[in-house]
């Protein structure tokens, strides 16, 4: 296992104001099923076809491989609202984060909370260069999301966005680099 790696899975249970950012539970099926089949939810993401569709990829991808992979639990109530992850390209000192919010909880900031805490963990933690994340370049809120946290529009990859298997769109690629990160108070002490 690579050295960043262990530093990442060394930070697998993170805790801000509002939130807990821990390792995906079985406990969190109905959560997780619940917000990905909501066809709000995931207008500009894959969808799943059963539950034991779902379970099987949560099993697979979120439990079986939890490095990196986090619930957004909320401090108060303990509800499950969401998930964070970060994608490493360990050659490149770079991540991809990627991210749900159950539409319940959209307009709180609990989205852009936890997105600074990954980023404070991916610049002061890992040491990594870059951060980014990819969206659809239709989804007004996930972008404007990406613009309060800082990261920059990099561009666009016209044509490559597929949901279901069905042309959908484009893609809109924000990114920060340590560098800007660093000249960010705001997001250093986060928020």
């Amino acid at each position: 296992m690579s050295s960043i790696k262990k530093l990442l899975m060394q930070h697998s249970n993170l805790r801000t104001k509002r939130l807990t950012l821990r390792p995906v539970l079985l406990e969190d099926f109905n959560s997780m099923y619940s917000y990905s089949s909501d066809p709000e939810n995931t207008k500009y993401l894959d969808t799943f076809s059963s539950e034991e569709v779902f379970l099987e990829v949560m099993a697979n991808f979120w439990i079986g491989d939890p490095i990196g992979k986090y619930a957004i639990v909320l401090n108060d109530n303990k509800a499950m609202i969401g998930t964070i992850e970060v994608h490493l390209n360990e050659k490149n000192k770079s991540a991809e984060i990627g991210y749900i919010i159950d539409k319940h909880y959209w307009g709180n900031g609990y989205l852009p909370e936890a997105y600074l805490e990954i980023m404070d963990v991916a610049f002061e933690k890992l040491n990594l260069v870059r951060i980014y994340s990819m969206t659809d370049s239709l989804n007004v809120n996930s972008r404007r999301v990406l613009d309060k946290l800082g990261l920059k529009l990099e561009g666009v990859l016209q044509g490559d966005r597929y949901v279901d298997g069905i042309y959908y769109g484009d893609t809109a690629i924000y990114g920060m680099t340590k560098q800007l990160y660093n000249k960010n108070d705001v997001l250093k002490n986060n928020g």
